[in-house]
């Protein structure tokens, strides 16, 4: 099977690189053993929240210019010049603007720059935390600081993945008043499954909130748990008079699924080809270039030929990479990595400090080429978490870093050919 690109992982990362491809018109194809890291996801797009000495970032673009020369964003200023990152992020909000997530609503989107100033996203667990973009129904505010505002919180007991009492002690840290309101939820089992935020949502419970604010007293925003799906979102808020908004609850969570399915409908309505549940193995490559992948569906006849390739496989949670017992690995490939040597060394006992291993990645050029034994990869890049050098935890910047780099690199190959 012959493509112009074969792009390996269906994350943010993989899904941004295999759209701009596909909308310039290339053959392309992904290798979706499964979601990534997407279910996880928050709803929000990072871009850079805090500077490398733990300052929050108020303006992330002209913060990225002063990064360590070995982080993604760095890579793309000192090729490139800084105009480019803020290029990228219109890129990579105008795709946004596509989805069914776009912030700020849907048919207003086109009339809205490109955000330049973070905004504060609410955590669940009460927390204000600088973010790029949020989708307009999840809770977000100009600056940290709520003195003088009130909200309701609406909470389901049941509901453990929502924790209403860091929620409320969050809010009220930052100034707000807040009144607690327990809700009924309208299920018939309680089971563990039943009781996460994606099956929630497919039970439809906006009915049944809707009645139980019916002539709640106050006008103050009600907070929500996100177990509701984009559409009923929207229709809950036209008829109630006041603003619903919702916090996303603890992983897996509604914004992440709803994300994967919104990238892969565009994907695939672009004429992408979306392998599901095939896994690359591994490539056969000759004077430096990929000639084939080799994946878990395609081993021995049929393999996966194209002209450029993406690795977008994540870092360690998803197995983009491996910590063995001597050695950090790239288990597709064996690419080159840049980690640690002392397997020692890749933690530390404070499990509150960053853990040098999350710095670790894939070593890449100024053009996001991979290499293997030192010698560069010509037609191999790698984009987002597999990265080494990202420090996504330590700058809030994974979003950023996936989508920004997946553009780079799809630029890059379009520029090319």
């Amino acid at each position: 099977m012959r493509y112009d690109v074969l792009v390996i992982g269906a994350g943010l990362s993989g899904m941004t690189c295999a759209i701009a491809l596909a909308q310039a018109g290339k053959r392309v194809a992904v290798l979706a053993p499964g979601s990534g890291t997407l279910p996880m996801h928050s709803g929000s797009f990072d871009l850079l929240g805090y500077d490398s000495e733990g300052n929050v970032v108020e303006r992330p673009f002209e913060a990225i210019g002063k990064l360590d020369p070995s982080h993604p964003y760095a890579k793309v200023v000192a090729t490139h010049g800084a105009q480019r990152i803020g290029q990228l992020a219109e890129q990579a909000y105008e795709m946004i603007s596509q989805l069914a997530v776009a912030p700020p609503s849907r048919g207003e989107v086109a009339a809205q720059p490109c955000p330049v100033v973070n905004q504060y996203r609410l955590t669940p667990m009460g927390a204000l935390k600088p973010t790029w973009l949020t989708p307009v129904h999840l809770t977000a505010f100009s600056k940290p600081s709520l003195a003088g505002r009130q909200f309701v919180v609406a909470y389901y007991k049941p509901f453990l993945d929502f924790p209403v009492e860091f929620l409320a002690e969050g809010l009220r840290k930052a100034g707000a008043e807040v009144h607690v309101k327990e809700l009924e939820l309208n299920i018939t089992s309680v089971g563990k499954a039943a009781l996460k935020a994606p099956a929630l949502a497919r039970q439809k419970q906006g009915e049944a909130l809707l009645k139980q604010l019916d002539g709640f007293e106050g006008q103050c925003p009600v907070l929500v748990p996100h177990i509701f799906g984009d559409i009923e979102l929207t229709e809950m808020n036209e008829r109630l008079d006041r603003r619903l908004s919702v916090v996303p609850t603890l992983p897996p969570t509604c914004a992440g699924h709803e994300l994967s399915d919104h990238l892969r409908s565009l994907f695939t309505s672009l004429g992408g080809t979306l392998l599901e549940g095939d896994r690359a193995m591994s490539a056969i490559i000759e004077n430096d270039r990929i000639v084939a992948v080799k994946s878990s569906k395609h081993v021995t006849h049929d393999l996966l030929q194209a002209d450029h390739y993406v690795i977008a496989s994540g870092s360690f949670g998803v197995k983009g990479l491996e910590a063995r017992y001597d050695r950090v690995a790239e288990p597709i490939f064996d690419l080159d990595i840049d980690a640690l040597d002392d397997p020692q060394q890749w933690t530390t006992s404070d499990v509150l400090s960053l853990q040098p291993y999350t710095n670790f990645g894939v070593r890449t050029d100024e053009r996001f080429r991979t290499s293997k034994h030192g010698r560069t990869i010509e037609n191999l890049y790698a984009v987002g978490s597999i990265l080494s050098n990202t420090n996504s935890i330590k700058l809030a910047c994974r979003q950023g870093v996936s989508m920004l780099t997946a553009l780079q690199v799809a630029n890059g190959i379009l520029e090319q050919d």
